[in-house]
């Protein structure tokens, strides 16, 4: 039986399940700063999820670029050791995208690729997109959702499909009530994802709220992978339920949510089952806009709800940003005894101005 202790104060539920013991090896350059520079981007704002597609792998990101700051989601194809092998696609647009979304720092929405998911069945790839809306173009005093695009021809074209989570705080409310005094109350991070007996389980940062403080947590709604599949093919959405009070029975567009972890660097993470522990894995940063080191973090699951305590898999005063977990294997969604963690690099800063010299590094990560 699940034993979950309320921390009154943050809404934060602690959980009983056991740690993992594990070795992290020597971190590993992938892209250095200098040839970041070569290839025209002033920096990177996303992290480098991958599917492997008929034995190619492709790898998404949204990069800035010199000289302009012009923003885009860019496809590579590469192997483990050198993703940029290839730039395929540099400037990948989201067809039919909300209709506020307008470019880079401009009022509006901006659309990011936080994490990929390949059907093997109809061969289409889904983006779980994070989006922003910007009131008065303010970066930092932000509405955030999540919705997903569909690719059809390997990832050369996106399409809308649908917004499938917004937080339990209204927007109304956030922008006449928290808007300006709590910048960024509501980002809900990037959708890191397991499937668990034919569901997709998505995991994001929730934001409710009570008349003077806005409470966050580490969330979770979920959706048939069918359906969501199948309606993505026509460019639609489906219902996607949120965990609330033991059940999946909240609308993931608004809807309540039960926190099953204290919600650890915005949620700016990725998850996979691993098969060697026969659990499910959660990785995400710490550290940024609120510490004084940075750190990646891995926590694991039995059933996708009980999770363990954040571990560290890396820490130093430095920034890690934006994990991914890599398999070694064919299918990235399923891990062994050992995996990567590709992440963005600051040795700079633990929050470095966007030109600082960040580059991509990963990590080996074995399970004993």
């Amino acid at each position: 039986m699940r034993c979950f202790l309320p921390l009154l104060l943050t809404g934060t539920l602690v959980t009983s399940a056991p740690a993992i013991t594990f070795k992290a090896g020597q971190p590993e350059t992938i892209l250095s700063h200098e040839r970041q520079q070569e290839l025209g981007i002033a920096f990177i704002d996303t992290g480098l999820p991958m599917v492997n597609m008929r034995g190619q792998r492709k790898w998404f990101l949204t990069r800035h670029d010199y000289p302009n700051n012009d923003e885009g989601q860019v496809m590579l194809e590469g192997p483990l050791e050198d993703p940029f092998a290839k730039v395929v696609r540099k400037d990948i647009r989201i067809e039919g995208a909300p209709e506020e979304r307008v470019e880079f720092n401009r009022p509006g929405n901006g659309c990011w690729i936080g994490n990929v998911y390949l059907d093997p069945h109809y061969n289409l790839i889904l983006a779980f997109v994070h989006l922003e809306y910007w009131p008065h173009g303010m970066a930092r005093k932000k509405y955030c959702r999540m919705g997903l695009a569909v690719s059809q021809d390997g990832g050369d074209t996106f399409q809308w499909c649908g917004y499938i989570i917004t937080p339990d705080l209204p927007f109304e409310r956030w922008l006449n009530h928290w808007y300006p005094e709590a910048p960024g109350t509501t980002n809900v991070g990037w959708v890191s994802y397991i499937i668990r007996d034919g569901y997709f389980y998505a995991y994001y940062r929730d934001t409710g709220d009570r008349p003077d403080q806005a409470i966050g947590g580490m969330a979770c709604a979920r959706a048939p992978v069918e359906e969501v599949v199948r309606a993505a093919r026509d460019h639609k959405v489906t219902s996607w339920k949120k965990y609330y009070n033991g059940e999946f029975g909240e609308d993931g567009l608004g809807g309540k949510f039960t926190s099953l972890a204290e919600p650890r660097g915005l949620m700016h993470g990725d998850a996979a089952w691993n098969e060697y522990l026969g659990r499910y894995m959660l990785v995400v940063r710490d550290g940024k806009h609120s510490e004084d080191t940075g750190a990646l973090l891995i926590s694991f699951s039995q059933d996708g709800l009980d999770w363990s305590p954040w571990q560290d898999v890396l820490r130093d005063e430095h920034l890690h940003d934006y994990p991914v977990i890599i398999s070694n294997g064919p299918d990235n969604e399923v891990t062994g005894k050992d995996f990567w963690i590709y992440y963005k690099y600051d040795p700079d800063d633990r929050m470095p101005e966007k030109y600082g010299t960040m580059r991509l590094d990963r990590v080996k990560v074995t399970l004993d």
